[in-house]
């Protein structure tokens, strides 16, 4: 008999989502480059739904702004120089 899947939550993405997109766009970036990301790719890694992405970031372009202010954070820290 096969295995059912989990029913799937409507409503707010559970804690820890943002976090888990962010890490799947960063980690898919630097496997794949920039030009093959996919909110369904992301959302798979990240695994949650495809709707959760578009709920914390409104849509790719969003997702792809909050990696580069990830990116830049680092950077922040080393201050003026």
């Amino acid at each position: 008999m096969p295995e059912e899947s989990p029913a799937r939550r409507r409503g707010r993405p559970p804690a820890g989502a943002r976090e888990a997109i962010l890490g799947a766009a960063i980690e898919l970036i630097r496997e794949q480059g920039l030009a093959a990301l996919t909110t369904r790719e992301v959302a798979s890694r990240a695994a949650v739904s495809e709707a959760s992405v578009f709920y914390h970031f409104q849509d790719k372009a969003g997702l792809l702004e909050q990696v580069v202010l990830a990116g830049l954070t680092p950077l922040k820290a080393l201050g003026p120089g």
